[in-house]
């Protein structure tokens, strides 16, 4: 049965934090001491499958752990941004080739995962966070590049600053600063702001420290999956009755409603309105502002097919319907013809001015249908 030595770092609080000194990245919280090390083994056996599963070769099966090392540090588990961080004594031999290699390559694995879990996640989404929680998605992600780099910093005396803002930048920067290392650097003992600092203990902490945010990102990324997929359509919500009769729906997307213009005075106006309640344009969501890009070109571009206009005016006002949608208007240097009607744009040139302009229902209804058909090519 392998064994495993375990480094314990001890809060304020009496909280712990063990970290499996064979297996840099593998780590445990409790919120005691001894909660932390009954949980240990359960930890090593999930870390090395999750090695295994990727080619390396720690022995699997039931392990024994065994405290090594215990130092009391400023804080409480987990932690917050910018908590002391504990040095054990196994942090303090010189790094070799072969252990620099090891953790660039998991980290790789570690990156991999982390990029995998993201892949269905929009990038527009990464502000989202649990309701009652002050952590989003993008906020933890620039921690972990941050930390990251805050690590690498203590590679160097203390007076060195560097600091690249990506996760993308700051894991090249790693796979460089630590393969360049010299000598000294892999040996040396620094100091920095009262703690202290050996490449061992940088390259413990460079895998632990993004192992310990990818099961809080999992959890957050599957809480944010479920609030998608029980979000009720808009055929499904209660949508808001802003835009009803005389105006009629031509198509509908996710957040969006498109309508024709009863008053057409201006040959196809459409209005495409937002499918829930807002007031205020400002506070779209990024996922509506691009959707609403996406269903105004659409629109257009049918508008265009049909009736060839000269030019578009956008107009959002609200002033008499407090409800955010835009007037989508086309306009015509010349006259054009529909279904046995002519239109002349009278005010070609300045403002769509509007007239009162009656139309029979069975012409709209050709209209709708026209512009149905030509939505749906």
């Amino acid at each position: 049965m392998p064994r495993y030595r375990l480094n314990l770092e001890v809060g304020s609080d009496g909280s712990c934090m063990a970290h499996v000194a064979e297996l840099p990245g593998c780590i445990v919280i409790g919120g005691t001491k001894e909660e932390a090390v009954a949980r240990a083994q359960e930890a090593v056996v999930s870390y090395v499958e999750w090695l295994h599963s990727r080619g390396e070769p720690p022995q699997r099966g039931e392990a024994q752990v065994e405290i090594a090392d215990e130092v009391a540090v400023a804080g409480c588990f987990p932690g917050t941004p910018g908590d002391q961080v504990g040095r054990f004594a196994s942090d303090r031999a010189p790094v070799t080739d072969e252990e620099i290699e090891r953790a660039l390559r998991w980290l790789g694995w570690s990156r991999a995962e982390l990029e995998g879990m993201f892949a269905t996640v929009p990038y527009g989404e990464l502000d989202w966070g649990p309701p009652g929680q002050s952590w989003t998605l993008r906020a933890i992600l620039q921690h972990v590049a941050s930390a990251e780099a805050w690590y690498l910093r203590h590679l160097e005396e203390e007076t060195s600053r560097q600091l690249p803002s990506t996760l993308g930048a700051v894991r090249s920067w790693a796979q460089v600063r630590l393969r360049e290392m010299t000598g000294e650097e892999r040996a040396a003992l620094r100091v920095h702001e009262g703690e202290e600092w050996t490449a061992r203990k940088v390259l413990r902490r460079l895998l632990e420290h993004e192992r310990e945010h990818i099961g809080q990102l999992r959890e957050m990324v599957s809480a944010w999956k479920a609030e998608q997929t029980s979000k009720p359509t808009n055929q499904q919500t209660r949508e808001c009755g802003c835009f009803v009769a005389p105006w009629t729906e031509v198509a509908r997307y996710r957040h969006w409603r498109v309508f024709l213009n009863s008053n057409q005075d201006y040959l196809g106006k459409c209005i495409i309105a937002l499918a829930r309640h807002e007031e205020d344009f400002l506070a779209l969501a990024a996922r509506e502002r691009e959707e609403m890009w996406e269903a105004t070109a659409r629109v257009r571009e049918a508008l265009r097919q049909l009736f060839a206009p000269d030019h578009f005016n956008y107009q959002v006002l609200g002033n008499e319907v407090r409800h955010v949608h835009m007037h989508l208007t086309p306009r015509y240097r010349e006259g054009r013809q529909f279904a046995g009607e002519r239109f002349v744009d009278e005010h070609w040139g300045t403002w769509p001015y509007p007239s009162e302009r009656k139309q029979r229902r069975e012409w709209l209804e050709g209209l709708v249908a026209t512009l149905k058909a030509e939505l749906r090519s």
